[in-house]
């Protein structure tokens, strides 16, 4: 099973990536909520990393169709976001997202979170 990287901006999915090519998982990339969904449809995944303000689909509406379904709201959605007020949303972020990080991604809080999420027991 795989990890998704949706994000728009090439170098923050290339950072993720090499953060996490260490996991043993196989990476995907997505430039918008969009692609995310078509990647997600055709590929197994097992966590998602997503940006928040994106192109076509952003981050939230891609979270919330994903919540909205059954076949993949079990997968753990990373928010990866250079907006502090985030957090505060009146979307009330936390119900979508299982994580929210800040940009510029710190190695030690990305990994941290994906391990909790992906290896909760450990």
């Amino acid at each position: 099973m795989g990890i998704l990287i949706v994000d728009d901006d090439l170098l923050s999915i290339k950072l993720a990536a090499t953060i996490l090519g260490g996991l043993g998982r196989n990476i995907f990339q997505a430039m918008n909520g969009v692609e995310g969904m078509g990647i997600l449809n055709s590929t197994s995944i097992s966590l998602i990393l997503t940006d928040y303000e994106m192109p076509q689909m952003d981050g939230m509406e891609f979270a919330k169709t994903i919540r909205g379904g059954q076949q993949y709201k079990h997968i753990p959605i990373v928010l990866m976001t250079s907006r502090y007020d985030i957090t505060h949303a009146a979307d009330n972020a936390y119900k979508v997202f299982d994580a929210i990080l800040h940009k510029p991604i710190s190695r030690d809080a990305l990994l941290g979170h994906v391990k909790n999420l992906l290896y909760p027991e450990r």
